[in-house]
């Protein structure tokens, strides 16, 4: 096993990650936000009355249920 420290990018500026290889990453292994063993629900999966989820996410024994947004660059409530 080979150690790589991490590197921390800002994907705001970055020219070949965006906020699309960050949405690929989280679909294809969701532990990786660290709540647990979580699986990919859903995507895009619109909400009555309220726009859509970005990625909803179910934990292992499909009692809880997160959602996840993704929003490059500084926090805008009017997104969620």
């Amino acid at each position: 096993m080979e150690y790589v420290k991490s590197e921390k990018i800002l994907l705001k500026n970055h020219s070949d990650l965006d906020e699309k290889w960050a949405w690929d990453r989280i679909s294809e292994d969701p532990s990786i936000l660290g709540p647990g063993d979580l699986a990919l629900r859903n995507t895009e999966r619109r909400q009555p009355g309220a726009g859509r989820l970005d990625l909803l996410l179910e934990d292992s024994d499909g009692e809880r249920r997160y959602e996840a947004e993704l929003q490059l660059g500084a926090p805008d409530e009017s997104h969620i």
